[in-house]
């Protein structure tokens, strides 16, 4: 069958043989460019959601502090003393602040505030609404008497409740999870 074919024939072939190769090879190197550019946008994701996380594990400590400090008596507390507690905290929460504003950008920026920093134009995001609660909460604690501050307390909680609520919305993490079993099944089809 193959001894009466011309070299046209063979050319031909050759020819086609060749196209089909090339068509292959393109397909596999659009699959490969795709998975990579699926690669690269899961990466930033996560190295996004990551920061993120530490961003709000830090809010969360510094909220937490500011719930038992509402239980320390400023009379009876020293080495560090209520006063140095109470301002480190506060500056702790007003940086941690700012620093969510480079995760939570304010919402209508060209419209409300103007006249203001750019960071600081337009309408502030729930989550940290929630953070500056907490820190005006501290602002007026007491660093003289413990009764004023035991009131503040439940104030304190309910606004951290509320944050981990907002954070968890942002980062929904059982959304990731479907996601890592769904990625955990499709690696699991590609390697048999």
């Amino acid at each position: 069958m193959f001894t009466s074919l011309k070299n046209e024939d063979w050319m031909l072939i050759v020819t086609i043989a060749a196209a089909i190769v090339s068509v292959a090879a393109a397909w596999l190197a659009w699959l490969s460019a795709k998975r990579d550019r699926v690669v690269q946008i899961l990466t930033f994701l996560h190295e996004h959601y990551s920061k993120l996380r530490d961003w709000s594990n830090e809010v969360i400590d510094a909220m937490s502090v500011a719930t038992y400090l509402c239980d320390l008596d400023p009379a009876k507390t020293d080495d560090p003393s209520f006063f140095n507690r109470w301002h480190a905290l506060r500056v702790e929460l007003s940086a941690l602040v700012d620093r969510g504003r480079l995760f939570f950008p304010n919402t209508h920026h060209d419209s409300v505030g103007t006249g203001k920093a750019t960071a600081y134009r337009g309408l502030r995001p729930a989550v940290l609404d929630r953070v500056i609660a907490v820190l005006r909460l501290v602002d007026d604690m007491d660093y003289r008497s413990q009764a004023p501050n035991l009131k503040r307390r439940a104030d304190i909680v309910k606004e951290r409740r509320e944050f981990v609520s907002e954070v968890q919305d942002t980062l929904d993490p059982r959304r990731l999870e479907q996601q890592m079993r769904h990625l955990r099944r499709s690696v699991d089809l590609h390697e048999t």
